[in-house]
Order: C-alpha cells, then sequence, then structure tokens
C-alpha cells in the first residue's frame, strides 16, 4: 500500500469553504502538513487519522489540516474541498487513507471495507472527503 507522492506544497484549490465544512480554533495532538487527514479524539484534540488494519476511530476522517501545524497548536481544518496534492494523481481514481503513514494518502484500502476519502479530479487535484460514518 503505497502512500501517494505529494507536492511539497500542498495547497487548497476549493475558491471557498462553507462554513458547515471548516473548523478552526482547535488544537492538534501531532505535529501536521496541509492536506494531512484528522479526526476528533475524545480528548477534543485533532489527530492524525491512520489507516490500521481494523476499522477504529482513528480510520474514521473528518477533516483535513489546511495547513502547518505543530504540536498544541490551533489548526484550521475542513472537509469536502479540493487541494493540490501531486503530480502522479490518476483521474477518477479513488483514494483512500494510508495504513502507512498517518494522515496520508494510499492508492489501495487498508482493510477490507473500508472506504475512500479521496477521487482525483485531474492529474494534480483531488477532491477530499469525510468517512467518518465508516
Amino acid at each position: 500500500m503505497p502512500d501517494v507522492a505529494r507536492h511539497q506544497n500542498v495547497s487548497l484549490a476549493t475558491t471557498a469553504i462553507s462554513y458547515d465544512h471548516a473548523l478552526s480554533g482547535h488544537h492538534t495532538a501531532d505535529d501536521v502538513l496541509p492536506g494531512e487527514a484528522m479526526y476528533i479524539g475524545t480528548d477534543g484534540m485533532l489527530h492524525l487519522a491512520g489507516g490500521t488494519a481494523t476499522e477504529g476511530i482513528s480510520t474514521r476522517v473528518v477533516y483535513y489540516a489546511l495547513a502547518t501545524a505543530y504540536e498544541n497548536q490551533p489548526v484550521t481544518v475542513a472537509t469536502e474541498i479540493r487541494m493540490h496534492y501531486g503530480d502522479g494523481l490518476t483521474p477518477g481514481t479513488r483514494y483512500w487513507l494510508s495504513a502507512v503513514t498517518a494522515g496520508r494518502l494510499a492508492t489501495t484500502a487498508p482493510f477490507a471495507g473500508a472506504k475512500a476519502i479521496g477521487l482525483a479530479i485531474d492529474t494534480q487535484r483531488i477532491l477530499l472527503t469525510a468517512n467518518w460514518q465508516n
């Protein structure tokens, strides 16, 4: 399950984010980069989502970081967004949460029944969505 190659400067491709799809003010429990998948932990903090071998709370992606943030800092996150992610995306292809690197995308599902969290729009942009109902 290789991780999807990402730009050094992953950035937002969505021109406007709905208030219903954004969240700011929550602190992150991890160092995060733009475009990394996150979930809200029981401690109320945002954590990097990890595609472990079995379904669990850490596989339930809710948001994606919009900027770099460091542990215990506030981070702005959103869902249902488009991001400039990498140069090697395949248009129309689905992507899943990586089982190798927390917060990253992979080309294959981390476990049977896992829901895709991304859909390549073209070779560089991806539509990222939540899968918290997994």
